[in-house]
């Protein structure tokens, strides 16, 4: 294709988008914007549409790559007032239908987020289940017959998120741990969809755990001033094991909606220092890149948070229960 000698590429593949088979069929479409090309309405326009025609090609990537929107939106602020002056209209963006990728990313991502966030949920109801018999003296009986509603609180709440997200074609691609998500690209999405919903049940939850430690102390006193010190230590022992659990949760789980808090406030700065080198020379002090070591601690909170609660409920009286 003459007008794209020199572009800066030097392997395409065909067949491209328009179904060009090969250059020569290419060459003949792209060349009816030469005028537009000479007139130099545009310095992107040449780049823009030899992309577009003749794609660029990489050795070790197998996909299409297509231009950026930002030099079609360059191109169009150059050249669509001089083309409506002459009575053509900048083509209009063809029809796309939103997707949520492969159904592989959906699957990932209904594992990943429904049920770490019904595990939050989960949490929340152990703080309050726990903070009824040691706060309100609520017996075993009582508190099991409130079991079903416990059990459409843990999965409807994470069902219709992961609904709205599906809904609003919302998913998409963490850059670090490549796994699908929800809110890597939208910041409205994270503080929606992931942030807001870990807060608030992190608060509920160490609200409840901190209600069920007062009444504790209460009843330890009273135990004391009764009967002395010595028939205090089975509670104590019982308050030692359910205040390191807390830790065990509680220190992830804030841990990640730190790391969270850090993305969200930061990621405007980051993704506009990489788009535009020129600020990092102009507000140097503005131009900080992400912190691995963040993204990393999130990732090992979310894991360990399991961990631990696996290893501390998984007991023989876990077991007997059961049976």
């Amino acid at each position: 294709v003459p007008m794209c000698k020199g572009i800066g590429y030097n392997l395409t593949y065909m067949p491209n988008q328009f179904n060009h088979d090969t250059q020569d069929e290419a060459g003949l479409e792209v060349h009816q914007f030469w005028p537009l090309v000479e007139i130099q309405c545009s310095s992107d326009l040449r780049f823009f549409l030899c992309s577009m025609y003749t794609p660029i090609c990489l050795e070790d990537y197998k996909k299409p790559l297509p231009p950026c929107r930002s030099v079609c939106e360059r191109a169009k602020a150059g050249c669509a007032p001089l083309m409506r002056q002459y009575g053509f209209a900048w083509p209009d963006r063809h029809v796309r239908y939103e997707s949520t990728g492969p159904a592989l990313c959906t699957v990932v991502f209904l594992l990943v987020y429904f049920f770490g966030m019904a595990s939050s949920i989960w949490w929340v109801i152990l703080s309050l289940t726990w903070f009824l018999a040691a706060g309100m003296k609520w017996g075993n009986e009582a508190i099991a017959g409130y079991a079903q509603y416990f059990h459409l609180a843990a999965w409807l709440l994470p069902s219709v998120k992961s609904i709205a997200v599906l809904a609003l074609s919302s998913v998409d691609g963490d850059p670090v741990a490549g796994i699908c998500y929800v809110g890597n690209q939208s910041l409205e999405n994270l503080r929606g969809f992931v942030l807001a919903p870990l807060l608030i049940y992190l608060a509920i939850g160490s609200m409840f755990l901190l209600a069920g430690f007062v009444s504790l102390f209460r009843i330890r006193s009273v135990i004391k001033q009764q009967g002395g010190p010595t028939k205090t230590h089975k509670l104590e022992k019982l308050m030692i094991r359910l205040g390191l659990f807390t830790v065990l949760y509680t220190v992830p789980a804030a841990s990640v909606v730190a790391c969270l808090f850090y993305e969200q406030h930061n990621r405007p700065r980051w993704e506009a220092t990489h788009n535009c080198p020129c600020l990092r020379d102009q507000q140097p002090d503005q131009a900080r890149r992400p912190d691995y070591a963040v993204f990393m601690l999130k990732y090992f909170m979310c894991l360990v948070v399991g961990i631990t609660s696996g290893v501390w409920v998984w007991s023989g009286k876990t077991l007997e229960s059961w049976r």
